[in-house]
């Protein structure tokens, strides 16, 4: 093995080449871990569209049901439609808030003009039957009572009539 005595004496036009390939896996294995950190950072993905199957079919039905008396909001959270009173203590506030921020209305009817708020329409599955969600149903139906919100009610079928779904909101609005 040769051994350099000088620094001249390096071959570097041989040295370059492996010196340039290490840096490159070097940098390659930085990005790696930064991009790899970074999806575990934001580990989301699209979904495939803003509504169920049967949701966007009742939502159909529903435009051709209310044509133009009402605007249709889908997928809205509790807490855009109602807030916790003015004057409430932090503790009771911060608990009623809570309750409110993560659960979201199928569908609300808002006037065109104004965009106030008419009523909330649920659309009940099976999954409507668990336990837990009877007690979600209840908190929810009794909360917007309370704030004089109707919340209408339509169980999912494989097929809907805008006349039905007209007057069934026709006798509860």
């Amino acid at each position: 093995m040769d051994r350099f005595t000088n620094i001249r004496d390096i071959p570097w036009d041989t040295l370059l080449g492996p010196a340039i390939a290490a840096g490159i896996v070097l940098l390659a294995a930085i990005l790696w871990t930064m991009l790899a950190r970074r999806r575990d950072l934001f580990p989301y993905e699209p979904r495939d569209s803003l509504m169920t199957d049967s949701e966007l079919q009742f939502f159909e039905i529903l435009e051709q049901a209310v044509a133009y008396q009402y605007r249709i909001y889908s997928k809205v959270r509790l807490e855009d439609i109602i807030q916790v009173r003015a004057g409430t203590d932090h503790r009771t506030a911060f608990a009623a808030r809570n309750r409110i921020k993560s659960r979201h209305l199928d569908f609300v009817l808002c006037d065109p003009e104004t965009l106030e708020i008419i009523a909330s329409i649920e659309l009940d599955d099976r999954s409507h039957e668990r336990p837990d969600r009877i007690e979600r149903d209840e908190f929810v139906d009794e909360a917007l009572r309370v704030c004089g919100i109707p919340c209408i009610r339509f169980p999912v079928q494989r097929e809907y009539r805008p006349i039905q779904i007209r007057s069934e909101l026709e006798r509860l609005i």
